[in-house]
Formats: C-alpha cells, structure tokens, sequence
C-alpha cells in the first residue's frame, strides 16, 4: 500500500466532518455574518477566484462550469438572503468541490441544539440530549420545522462533501439537523437559536418540541437512554484512555485525539509488557484526526512489534462511518501492518482522496475555508475506495437503548490467537 509523502500535520477534528474546525486561538477575528450585501459579493468572488488555485484539484468532482454556475446563482440571490442564507450558500458551493478536508468552518455561535439525532433504518431517533432535552430523548423525529426528518436531511445534504461515501454524508447531514444555522439557513428554522421538532415516543403519542440553542462554546453533558453508558460514550475529553476487560485479559483502549498523544501511549505501551494481555482492542471510532505519522510512531509501529498481541484473534481495531482523516489513515495502517481485525462500520471517508488542510479567510466576514492540498493512497489502486471492517457489526435502536456495544461485544467474543 502506497503512501504520497507530504506534509506531516493533518489539522483536522470531528468539528471539520461537521464542516468545521477547531477555533485556534491565533486566528483572529471572530466570524460576522451581519455584514452587507457588496461585502458577502465580495467574499463570493474571492473565494471563487482562489479557492480554485488553491486545492490541489478542485475540480475532481465538480466541474468548472458547474461550479461557476453555482457561484453565478448565489450571486444573484444575496440581496435576498440574511447571513445564515448565505453562509449555507457559501458551504453548498465550498462542499461541491468533493472531498471531506474541503469546507466551511462553523461559527462558534452556530445554535448547537441540546439534541443528538441518528438515523437507525428508515427511522430517525433523538439518540442523545443535553441538559433542556431531556423530554425529547429517545422519541422518533417526525419532523424539523414542518417538514418531514427525510426532506429536512435531504435538505442538509447539500452541505456535505459530495464525493464522500453516501455512508458519511448521511451522518453528518443528521449532525446538521441540531445546528440551528443550517436549520435557519434552509428553512427550518425561524432563526439559529430555536427549532420546532415533531416527535412521537414509543407509546406512539405524537408531541411537539421547542428546541433552544446552547450558549455558544458549551461543553454540554450527553446521556443516551441506557441507565449505563456504554465504555465508548465515557470520558470524551481523554485522546487516550484504556480499561482492563474479561478480568485484565483484555485491554480496551477508546482513542479519540492525536493531542498529547504521547503521554498515554507511553502508558499504554508499559501497561501491555505488564500485564502481558490476551486481547488489546483500540477504539478508532470517534476519532477524527490529527497527524497520523503520531498514531504511527506511537501506536501502530510499536504494536506491531509485540509478537504476544499483535496476532490474528488478538489485536482488535474498531472503526465506524466516522473514523476520519488521521484515524481513517491509522485503521489502514493497522490493517497494512499488523495482525489487527478491523471490526464495525465501514470508514466513510474514502482513502485514496485529497486531504492534508490549508486554509483561506474571507476579508469581510472572516469565514475560514479549509482547503486540501496533497493527495493520499491508503486503499491498493483498482480497488473499492473504501476501508470496510473484516468483521461487520450493525448498532441498532435496541442495542442502543439497552447500552450494548455490539462491535465490542463482537471483538471480545472473537476466539483469542
């Protein structure tokens, strides 16, 4: 499997699959969306004469015409459009390029709701609620705004990379369906900070919810409807964490973050000559990204040089539609160099596409546009550009609600090596 080199840093986090990235501290000012009409033109023209120069090959996946035709568009509707239109117009535009790392950063203050949706077959559930959703959790969403949940996510398409797996650009668009800009910014919405949902609980009474916004840059607690969260839901601020499993014969490590990494790798790695286990299961699927030559140096590379774990039956990597960027990269090198069984969901990025992020700042509404500049192979050529697990494993309503983690489950079930 071959590998382009470039550059190391792959700056990239959950918030970039919801079209964002993590505000740094050095990038000043802060967004404005309230600004006129000329200046959101003149934010439109740039971006369209650079954005073009600056990723690697913008037009992979759109065609110049038809990008130019979009632009041509959004033009001439934004003497009709408040900010939240137009930034949804911008992000359209920005997401036909193709690739997942090419996107509009979100505001701060995009009107997170205190609701986490997720679609499970033809259904979509309320599946987590921070504190002023409770009366929501669990319940069936019917409708956002008036219009049925399957319009409103067809809807949220539009800003999701169009030449991603349709896997990835369902999980965000149902992320998107809480982010009260792009609720107002289609429709949906009176404005960023409110939302009307139609729900109906298990009993099948059908009721309506009055979602509010949460102050920008909360750091909100999630529950599911499980008494227990499952080991995957614990200590989300940890880039590493591991428990012993099945009497210390297993480990289960929940990795999350390339910052910092080192520190509990470190421990991890003296942890595994220690206690000499069985089983070592990394978790990868909620993960999105940072520098995978780090997970190499610090994971995968030196796992792959403990005889003891690193055989079939043994060593467990469990991924999802959302193991992203670094994380996608790292599970293709667990794959390429180890023993490792890949076991869930098949990765939604696709591995062989443009990644590796620069980034453009539009002069009057301070937006940021991450852009790719290099392009990477982690998939042999000639085949599906997909990273699918060796052992799939499906989470459904009823796994969730009684807090089982079927890919865990599946992993520690798996006959040892």
């Amino acid at each position: 499997m071959h590998v382009n080199q470039g550059v190391a840093r792959r700056a990239v986090t959950v918030a970039l699959l919801l079209s964002a990235f993590a505000m740094n501290a050095c990038v000043a000012p802060r967004p404005n969306l309230a600004i006129t009409a000329d200046q959101w033109r003149a934010d439109l023209r740039q971006l369209a004469d650079e954005l073009p120069k600056r990723h690697m090959n913008a037009f992979h996946a759109v065609s110049r015409p038809a990008f130019e035709a979009a632009v041509a568009d959004l033009d001439r509707r934004i003497p009709s459009l408040d900010g939240d239109q137009v930034f949804v117009g911008l992000a359209t535009i920005v997401r036909m390029i193709g690739d997942g790392h090419t996107s509009v950063r979100i505001p701060d203050d995009s009107g997170a709701l205190p609701l986490r949706i997720r679609r499970f077959g033809d259904e979509w559930r309320v599946a987590q609620v921070a504190a002023g959703g409770e009366a929501a959790l669990g319940a069936k969403v019917l409708a956002i705004g008036g219009a049925p949940i399957a319009e409103a996510h067809a809807r949220m398409l539009a800003v999701t990379p169009s030449d991603e797996s349709q896997e990835l650009r369902d999980a965000l668009a149902d992320m998107l369906l809480t982010r009260g800009l792009f609720l107002h910014g289609f429709g949906l919405a009176p404005d960023r900070n409110h939302a009307r949902l139609d729900l109906e609980g298990d009993d099948g009474r059908r009721f309506g919810f009055d979602a509010a916004a949460m102050p920008a840059g909360a750091k909100p607690v999630w529950r599911g409807p499980a008494a227990t969260p499952t080991l995957a839901e614990q200590r989300p601020d940890d880039p590493l964490w591991c428990a012993p499993l099945q009497g210390g014969r297993t480990i289960y490590c929940d990795f999350r973050s390339y910052k910092g990494l080192s520190s509990p790798a470190a421990a991890l790695r003296a942890q595994l000559a220690a206690a000499a286990p069985d089983k070592l299961i990394i978790d990868l699927r909620q993960n999105g990204g940072g520098d995978f030559f780090v997970g190499l140096r610090e994971l995968v590379d030196p796992i792959a040089k403990l005889p003891a774990i690193n055989r079939k039956g043994r060593l467990f990597v469990l991924i999802g539609v959302m193991t992203f960027s670094a994380a996608m990269s790292n599970a293709a090198h667990f794959r390429q160099r180890t023993a490792a069984l890949l076991v869930g969901e098949a990765i939604g990025e696709r591995p062989n596409s443009y990644q590796e992020n620069g980034e453009l700042t539009l002069t009057n509404s301070h937006l940021v546009v991450s852009y790719s500049t290099r392009f990477y192979s982690f998939a042999p050529a000639g085949g599906e550009n997909r990273i699918r697990p060796d052992i799939p494993v499906e989470t459904t309503w009823a796994d969730v609600k009684a807090g089982r983690d079927p890919a865990l489950q599946r992993a520690l079930e798996y006959p040892g090596g």
